[in-house]
């Protein structure tokens, strides 16, 4: 089945998450599907931008304001009227802007029209609306009517004019089922890894906690936002009980404030020589560097963003055969339940410090989940398994629209 899908996109290009440069640009691609991005570039050019799963129009390089904005929207609209003719699926993913423009292009073209949500944006315009604090009246104003209009698109308009609709987990499926949506019109796409990324043998790397230490791991960023200091508190309170225990941070703050803000909470926590900053790496040193931990950890604060969300970290813990320790964000919840790979219990330092102090007194347990982990990924959370459950979603579409 050779298919070509137009497909806008919110983040800039080339894409770098993996749910579209893997998702796409590989397994899909190798059935037989093309897609044709459109949005802005992720460099400070516009040179051309290299996807070999398809053609590329970009409306401008990255960056905010409102003329650009509108210019964007404009230049990507008349993209997505332009070459609808020529695709056989219109999709777009988190642009809630271009909406109007998508479903008419599906409407001349008779064209199937699909959009993909991976986060909840109106709720997040919402709450960037909501924590305005001593802005000017313009600008509150400015965001009041962001979150309006976003709303009204996406909440009437979207239900009505698309016709298959891919979303983050069962948990968003669930909230938009009781906001309207069809849950017959809806598909769940929880994120998943590259299982060739994690097939190969990795070495493990010199670190400066290998010794006989009980080594906790996290992957990812590290920002206030995120309430990273989380991290610090399980560690001093779990290193009162496991004097060997260490933590290894795979990545770093999300800006220079949040860097600075990290190591300055590591020594008012009087942790230096129990934290060890990797900073940021290629992924498949990251990989290496995580397949050296005995614990993956992965907090993640409840509330309306991400209570919907499909978290990665804790599917890579599990490719690595590596044990988490996660809260109950449901996406999370269901993955460690489902795979028997883990310990999922609310994010407080006791509940995390008691589930850390279970696996490293039974050597036999942490064994087994290592295995139960790669073989939960190996049949669930990977873009070749995932691809397979898309594919069938577009052939289904085509045939029903035709």
């Amino acid at each position: 089945m050779g298919l070509k899908i137009l497909f806008a996109m919110r983040d800039a290009l080339p894409p770098f998450r993996v749910d579209v440069k893997i998702l796409f640009g590989k397994y899909l691609f190798d059935k037989g599907i093309s897609t044709h991005l459109v949005g802005r570039s992720k460099s400070q050019n516009l040179s051309p931008i290299v996807w070999n799963a398809g053609d590329v129009s970009v409306s401008a390089t990255d960056g905010e304001g409102i003329i650009k904005t509108f210019y964007c929207m404009l230049l990507e609209s008349w993209f997505l009227l332009l070459y609808g003719r020529t695709a056989d699926i219109i999709q777009v993913r988190d642009r809630i802007r271009l909406l109007p423009a998508a479903w008419l292009s599906s409407f001349l073209w008779n064209k199937p029209f699909v959009y993909w949500v991976s986060f909840p944006i109106v709720e997040g315009y919402e709450l960037s609306w909501q924590s305005l604090k001593g802005a000017s009246k313009l600008k509150s104003f400015a965001f009041m009517l962001r979150y309006k209009l976003a709303n009204w698109f996406f909440y009437k308009l979207l239900p009505k004019t698309a016709n298959l609709i891919f979303v983050q987990s069962e948990a968003m499926k669930r909230e938009m089922a009781s906001r309207g949506f069809s849950i017959a019109k809806m598909h769940a796409v929880p994120m998943g890894v590259d299982l060739e990324m994690f097939s190969e043998p990795v070495a493990k790397p010199h670190l400066a906690c290998d010794d006989d230490s009980f080594v906790l791991g996290y992957l990812g960023s590290i920002s206030k936002a995120r309430q990273s200091d989380f991290l610090l508190d399980v560690l001093l309170a779990a290193s009162c009980k496991i004097q060997n225990i260490k933590l290894l941070i795979i990545g770093d703050g999300v800006t220079e404030s949040d860097r600075v803000w990290l190591r300055e909470e590591i020594g008012r926590k009087g942790l230096q020589g129990k934290v060890e900053i990797s900073g940021w790496m290629p992924q498949l040193e990251g990989i290496s560097l995580l397949a050296s931990v005995d614990v993956g950890l992965s907090p993640i604060p409840r509330g309306k963003l991400f209570d919907v969300s499909s978290p990665t970290k804790a599917v890579e813990y599990l490719a690595c055969g590596i044990p988490c320790v996660g809260n109950d964000i449901p996406d999370q919840q269901l993955v460690i339940n489902q795979s028997a790979a883990g310990l999922c219990v609310p994010m407080t330092v006791e509940s995390f410090v008691s589930a850390i102090e279970i696996l490293y007194s039974d050597k036999n347990k942490l064994h087994v989940m290592s295995v139960n982990a790669k073989n939960y990924v190996r049949n669930n959370r990977n873009y070749n398994v995932i691809s397979h459950s898309i594919f069938k979603c577009y052939q289904n579409l085509l045939s029903v629209c035709k």
